[in-house]
């Protein structure tokens, strides 16, 4: 069999992995998709959903599109930016994924194929009635997989749970329990604990039962459900976030979670997630907002409560420099509101330091030696049944002209690619077979919003299938070329290399549980050092990039493509027993372009933001927490469960403060110490490792003003 590359002759599009994913016939889209109900995020530039409505209904795509009910209070809302889920199907899809479309739409970005059975007809509009609660009542959200409601750490009694509103994203609508958003069903206080009391036998929840009940196990459905194991992600993570013991709550703090469908999580790249959590995050915000701060007298103060928001969830893609679609989406609805106390985002730095898939390719001018042009191989796995992805993110416009270089790609078999230049209006390339099938494509796109970055796309079909429906694309070393074009360059003012290239690969492997069969690519670079040669480290893992390194492969900007923006805080993994950085644990710059992405008067974020047990020492990997079940305990390790734990630092501080800033934070931070962690800044080196004990303990008077440092023990919850 001979592979060839082609040009081919369509539009321009918004987003090169939609149009891969949604395309007649696309290897990476669901067979049968084509006439499914997907769940998409668009963004929308000086344009209400009620206008984008009347305009697809004009161009006569109306049935193609479903507006979800979450968004019923804010139809007639415009902004100059605002990201929207919609469900729609692949017609409608490609019609929006085309660039100056008459639709108001800029970007997109395609999630799930949606079952029919989880699509809720009966959807009501979401409640907004005020919810009046005391100072001192800190909101707690939580989005993640399985995350099991009934457990005994969210509940105030036998019978009396915590979770004031939960959404289940994954499960079959109810028309007792129907959803707010148009997917799953969502279940408030009453709901679950008419669950719990109907389950509840001697004080004893009879959990598989619940658990059925509020659909969260449906042992008929082909779905995987987390929360029918010993442990399950969201569980572990929201115990370690808002999780006390039944009657020791001494201060209210409401949970409001919302359980990703499995299939979300089952696809680690991120591209499915990024409009389900869009949909979670505009129904979480809207019951958020009910909760109202009253005096002792009884009146409302117009305030609403504070707000702390747990993300445990990383990729490796994106532009990581603080204008990405879930930078911007977490911005949205967690930046800065004038009738909020205060509302924070925890996220992960990302378990991702350690994977090769994080390139910077220096371009020389042609007449200033060989250094013009660069060779990345890429390996891609045999037996990888899932489509491999890699984005080459080209600097700010200001620094780089369009079209300043040009790249191609050689599949294993050497069939290599015509010259792609990196400017807009060139057609993608494509790699088939005999049977004319795509194996391959090689595409660029311009980002629109807001910084007018081009993005080059190659996209790779899985090596192997079960079915035998895909057209497999070769495994091995795929060679890819990029090389600069003879123009003068204009230096922008940033702290990343001005005339660098950025590369990542998505994050392709299939977690534990589920089925896909995904393996992760990785770049494969001779100058890439793996191990310490010091006679105290000889052996161990090299965590940093050595000094004057010559690899094109760099640890350093590793940093999960969610946690770059300027409004979330980021935590990295340490190593308790130790006080070491872990070793997965990612590194890179938050935000680093001071012209575009950040507010006047900021300065650059480098590393996470605060570093937290992520493990107990370095054999006894991961930190325990809440099992699936009530009384039970599992251990996890990564970023993901360093994060929660600062989420509970930021819950107890709101509580305490009227305002709380960056600033007054950072001085709690600087006082929750035993030493500082060893490391280069990009790390978390040079800040403390907090103790943040699990249980609710009252923080020191002066510890908060800046007076003692105490050296608190773990507790188990």
């Amino acid at each position: 069999m001979t592979f060839a590359w082609t040009v081919t002759h369509e539009e321009p599009v918004l987003d090169a992995i939609t149009a891969y994913r949604v395309g007649s016939g696309a290897p990476g889209a669901t067979p049968g998709a084509q006439h499914h109900w997907w769940l998409i995020l668009i963004e929308l530039e000086d344009t209400s959903l009620s206008t984008f409505r009347k305009t697809v209904k004009k161009h006569g795509s109306a049935r193609d599109l479903i507006v979800p009910k979450a968004y019923a209070h804010d139809m007639d809302f415009a902004a100059k930016s605002w990201l929207v889920a919609i469900f729609a199907r692949a017609p409608l899809i490609r019609k929006l994924n085309v660039q100056d479309n008459p639709f108001g739409v800029v970007n997109l970005r395609d999630g799930l194929v949606i079952d029919a059975d989880t699509l809720d007809e009966q959807a009501r509009a979401p409640d907004v009635s005020t919810i009046p609660v005391l100072h001192g009542t800190v909101v707690m959200a939580v989005i993640d997989d399985g995350i099991a409601i009934g457990h005994n750490l969210f509940r105030r009694s036998a019978m009396h749970t915590r979770v004031d509103y939960a959404l289940i994203m994954g499960a079959r609508p109810d028309q007792a329990y129907p959803s707010d958003c148009s997917l799953g069903r969502a279940l408030d206080a009453r709901g679950i604990d008419e669950l719990l009391c109907a389950n509840t036998r001697g004080d004893v929840l009879e959990e598989p039962s619940f658990y059925r009940a509020t659909g969260q196990i449906d042992y008929f459905d082909q779905q995987f459900s987390p929360v029918s194991l010993r442990r399950s992600h969201g569980t572990h993570v929201t115990a370690l976030a808002a999780g006390y013991r039944m009657g020791t709550c001494r201060r209210r703090r409401p949970i409001l979670c919302a359980s990703l469908p499995s299939r979300v999580t089952e696809d680690v790249t991120g591209q499915s997630m990024l409009p389900a959590v869009a949909l979670a995050l505009q129904c979480l915000d809207t019951q958020s907002r009910r909760y109202v701060l009253k005096d002792r007298q009884g009146k409302t103060t117009g305030h609403r409560a504070p707000m702390v928001l747990n993300f445990s969830f990383g990729n490796y893609a994106g532009p990581h420099d603080g204008t990405g679609m879930f930078a911007r989406l977490f911005a949205q609805y967690l930046g800065d509101d004038p009738k909020a106390s205060h509302r924070a985002t925890v996220l992960p730095a990302g378990n991702g330091n350690l994977a090769r898939v994080h390139a910077e390719l220096m371009l020389n001018a042609p007449d200033k030696g060989d250094s013009s042009s660069r060779t990345l191989n890429l390996v891609i796995p045999p037996d990888d049944r899932t489509a491999s992805h890699v984005q080459f993110w080209l600097p700010v416009p200001e620094s780089m002209p369009s079209g300043f270089a040009r790249m191609r790609v050689t599949a294993p078999d050497g069939a290599a690619s015509p010259w792609l230049v990196l400017g807009s209006g060139n057609r993608p390339l494509v790699l088939r077979d005999d049977a004319r099938r795509e194996l391959a494509v090689l595409s660029f796109t311009m980002e629109s919003c807001p910084t007018g970055r081009g993005v080059a796309t190659l996209s790779i079909n899985p090596t192997a299938d079960l079915d035998g429906h895909t057209a497999l694309a070769r495994a091995g070393r795929w060679k890819i070329e990029v090389a600069r074009n003879p123009q003068k360059i204009r230096p922008a003012k940033s702290y990343l290399k001005p005339d660098a290239i950025q590369v990542w690969i998505r994050r392709d492997e299939t977690l534990p549980g589920f089925q896909p069969g995904g393996r992760q690519a990785t770049f494969d670079d001779a100058d890439y050092v793996w191990f310490y040669d010091s006679a105290d480290l000889a052996g161990a893992p090299m965590a940093v990039d050595p000094p004057r390194t010559t690899a094109l492969v760099r640890r350093t900007g590793t940093l999960s493509g969610f946690a770059t923006g300027v409004t979330t805080f980021v935590v990295g993994a340490a190593v308790g027993k130790t006080y070491r950085i872990s070793d997965y644990s990612a590194t890179g710059a938050v935000t680093y372009n001071a012209n575009l992405h950040l507010p006047p008067g900021s300065a650059p974020r480098f590393g996470p933001d605060a570093m937290l047990r992520g493990d107990d020492s370095p054999v006894q990997r991961g930190v325990y927490s809440a099992g699936s079940r009530s009384g039970s305990y599992a251990r996890l390790s990564g970023t993901s469960v360093a994060a929660p734990r600062f989420a509970r630092l930021l819950a107890e501080l709101s509580s305490r403060y009227r305002t709380l800033d960056r600033t007054m934070i950072d001085d709690v931070i600087a006082n929750l110490h035993k030493g500082r962690l060893e490391g280069p800044i990009e790390r978390g080196g040079g800040r403390p490792m907090l103790e943040v004990p699990l249980c609710l303990l009252d923080l020191p008077r002066e510890v908060l003003q800046g007076g003692i440092v105490p050296i608190w023990h773990e507790d188990e919850i």
